[in-house]
């Protein structure tokens, strides 16, 4: 039993997911995950559609499921 891979991530490598950049959320993939120093999970995600160079590490607070970004519109639609 390995007690050094008990971090517990809410998403996984391949997940697609929403980040938060500058306030907006955009779709976006995760690469990798690793967890710091001060035990936070953080995530390599590149954009989708956007350019390898905008790749980035992000901690978890900043990354949601795309399914949360969908809850407001569930009003609209089934009558």
């Amino acid at each position: 039993q390995e007690s050094m891979k008990e971090a517990k991530f809410q998403f996984n490598v391949g997940d697609t997911v929403m980040a938060s950049d500058k306030g907006k959320l955009y779709k976006a993939k995760i690469l990798k995950t690793t967890t710091t120093a001060n035990d936070m999970n953080c995530y390599f995600i590149h954009y989708v559609g956007w350019a390898r160079k905008y790749d980035i590490w992000l901690e978890e607070s900043n990354i949601c499921n795309p399914s949360d970004t969908k809850k407001d519109r569930r009003n609209h639609g089934s009558h």
